[in-house]
């Protein structure tokens, strides 16, 4: 018999956390080849401090013994942006599956996410996995594709990063870098959430996806969170010397307890400053950043659109690899729902 009901990790018992963070440890192994595991002490910072700006909320799994075996989750931005949408997170443990875990799990997400006027459910897959299949069975449809993409820092040469990032002529008379570390300055947080909300330009395929709008509190929110979880950020940004303006940012994040890996998270370039190689500019000086800091990191892992082409063939020249290929998938909840009610074969 499996029993469900919610769960907060920030009132979590201590037998609880230790089972859930070896649960995502054990459904990471199976779907991202290629990381350095993450250990499981990293996993309870990002439960205890979960990502700036969303709403969660958590349900439980578990067996006759009161085991935790799955948590479902269901999460959406804390702004007006993108009022239908939920993004859906199963995960069972292997030894588990195949028992109506997963389904005994959606049932509350989803009637929570109907409660809340949501009813346009995102979650997503490795491609062609079990999870992938489910997927569809439940009548989702894959809207895009994304390739999560791992860079083996041990083989990076640092003079060939620079040579390979320097901007095209003529670049620095109007450009100039700027870096921080973990905080954005006070004076740069305007700027940063329009890059943040600039980001909007990146390819969403299919994807039912509204614009997301970024506000100088959103962007504190986030370092706030960030700074409390413990992580270590670098960040890289272009000032536009005529204007003052910052045009461009990448930036990488370090997990609190995870020091063999990182994430290199957003990277943009206003429009009207393309052409002039700015995003090689900022990532080959934000990663040399990273390498001299934290020498301890010999991976790092990031995610693009298939559709991409631009940002995959800058990473690729950086030394990324393709590592596994994730579909985003979308279906209403009245479907959902209705399908939940009927066994998949």
């Amino acid at each position: 018999m499996t029993d469900i009901e919610p769960i907060d990790p920030r009132t979590a018992t201590e037998d609880d956390l230790p089972a859930w963070c070896e649960l995502s440890a054990a459904v990471d192994r199976e779907c991202r080849p290629g990381e350095i595991e993450r250990p499981v002490g990293s996993f309870r910072h990002i439960l205890i401090h979960p990502w700036a700006n969303h709403v969660f909320a958590r349900w439980a799994a578990r067996d006759g013994s009161g085991r935790l075996i799955g948590v479902s989750e269901t999460s959406w931005m804390d702004t007006a942006d993108n009022p239908r949408s939920v993004r859906l997170a199963i995960e069972v443990h292997p030894d588990h599956r195949r028992q109506g875990v997963g389904t005994a799990l959606a049932r509350p997400a989803m009637e929570h996410a109907r409660a809340n006027g949501r009813d346009l459910v995102t979650l997503e897959a490795v491609r062609d996995s079990a999870g992938a299949a489910c997927a569809e069975a439940h009548g989702a449809t894959r809207k895009m594709l994304d390739r999560r993409s791992v860079l083996d820092l041990t083989e990076v040469d640092v003079d060939a990063l620079r040579t390979w990032g320097e901007p095209r002529d003529g670049a620095r008379e109007t450009y100039a870098l700027v870096q921080w570390r973990d905080r954005c300055p006070d004076e740069l947080v305007d700027d940063l959430a329009e890059l943040r909300t600039a980001m909007n330009d990146a390819p969403r395929e299919e994807l039912e996806w509204d614009d997301e709008t970024w506000t100088p509190e959103m962007v504190r929110t986030a370092d706030a969170v960030g700074v409390a979880r413990g992580d270590q950020a670098w960040a890289t940004v272009v000032r536009h010397l005529p204007s003052g303006r910052l045009i461009a940012l990448t930036d990488i994040v370090g997990p609190a307890g995870w020091d063999a890996w990182a994430f290199q998270e957003d990277t943009v370039v206003l429009r009207e400053h393309r052409g002039h190689g700015l995003g090689r500019w900022v990532k080959s000086a934000n990663l040399i950043a990273l390498l001299g800091d934290r020498p301890s990191t010999r991976g790092i892992e990031t995610w693009n659109a298939g559709s991409n082409q631009w940002m995959l063939a800058i990473n690729d020249q950086m030394g990324f690899r393709p590592a596994t290929w994730w579909g985003q998938y979308q279906v209403d909840l009245d479907a959902l729902e209705s399908r939940l009610r009927v066994p998949v074969k």
